[in-house]
């Protein structure tokens, strides 16, 4: 099983990229379950509809219990189905990599790890694009893929955010989507992450 972590802010796109990464996986015949931190507060948005085969966890945003909830969690889905993937959103607060570290010391057949992906929604940004806040760039530093939303924004405001996204961390792919946006498919990002 690939375990695909997803950090980034809270919200209805981080949400969306999820369930999408999970429709799309399915539409290559894997087998998918999806760990999505419970919706306490009723967002107007909704996310994008998720496909009814896929195996669906909430779990309680409380980041200091989290990981032991994950690891507690993790042999009970897992029973239920030999999955291929398992997408987990991982809550803002907390970095992907501590709990990338943290699964990876668990005991399963055949566990390997997708590349950390961190969400970021262009619309969050209310300032320069070089006040990026310290617990952002910390996620963005662990993340091995950058997937942007950038719908709707200009072009000098996406350019100046991916040479922000380059300073922080030049190693990290960046993938830009948008609505209507003809270069970047979902199928080209679940590429980046299954290959």
């Amino acid at each position: 099983m690939q375990i695909v972590l997803i950090g980034g802010f809270v919200g209805t796109e981080k949400k969306n990229a999820l369930f999408s990464v999970g429709n799309e996986l399915i539409t290559r015949d894997k087998k998918v379950a999806v760990v999505v931190i419970e919706d306490v507060i009723n967002n107007e948005k909704k996310p994008v509809g998720l496909d009814s085969t896929v195996m669906v966890k909430e779990m309680k945003d409380v980041p200091c219990t989290f990981i032991t909830d994950l690891m507690v969690e993790l042999p009970e889905i897992n029973k239920q189905s030999n999955f291929d993937y398992m997408v987990i959103e991982v809550p803002f607060s907390l970095p992907p990599g501590r709990v990338r570290e943290y699964l990876a010391n668990l005991e399963f057949k055949d566990l390997s790890f997708a590349p950390i992906i961190y969400v970021f929604n262009v619309n969050n940004l209310k300032s320069d694009a070089r006040m990026i806040p310290k617990i952002v760039s910390k996620q963005i530093v662990e993340s091995d893929i950058i997937f942007t939303n950038a719908d709707p924004t200009d072009q000098e405001t996406m350019a100046a955010l991916n040479r922000t996204f380059e300073e922080i961390n030049p190693d990290a792919k960046i993938f830009v989507h948008a609505a209507g946006f003809e270069g970047h498919r979902i199928s080209d990002f679940v590429d980046m992450i299954v290959n």
